[in-house]
């Protein structure tokens, strides 16, 4: 059985509340106006793919968490995942300009990777 599927807003808000800060101090961390971190809460707002990458440096956590129902909150690794992040953001700012076709084929490669590394990871726990 699957679990309560908690919403991004739900989550930023959980996150927010874990550090005790309020909606202005975490709005002054990643730079946007409070408004729209009460936007987010409520989900009244989805956040851009930038504002998802600064939360999840701000919370310490990766995107995963705030992106997908079922992940787990992993603290990361600033020093080998900040450039990544940044790097992966002005890769998804450009594919903004790809046809469906090529979106489609990197999501596809995308999930691929993911899956080689996925049964890797299960073939080396088993032995």
């Amino acid at each position: 059985m699957r679990n309560k599927i908690i919403g991004i807003g739900q989550k930023i808000q959980q996150l927010r509340k874990e550090k005790g800060w309020t909606q202005d101090q975490l709005a002054e961390i990643i730079k946007i106006d409070s408004k729209q971190i009460s936007k987010y809460e409520r989900d009244l707002a989805i956040p851009s793919t930038e504002i998802i990458v600064e939360l999840a440096l701000a919370f310490n956590i990766s995107t995963d968490y705030l992106l997908i129902d079922e992940s787990i909150k992993i603290p990361m690794e600033y020093k080998n995942n900040t450039e990544f992040l940044i790097e992966i953001n002005k890769k998804i700012n450009e594919m903004e300009e790809l046809s469906e076709f090529e979106k489609n084929a990197i999501i596809v490669f995308i999930d691929a990777l993911i899956a080689k590394y996925k049964l890797k990871k299960l073939a080396s726990s088993i032995k």
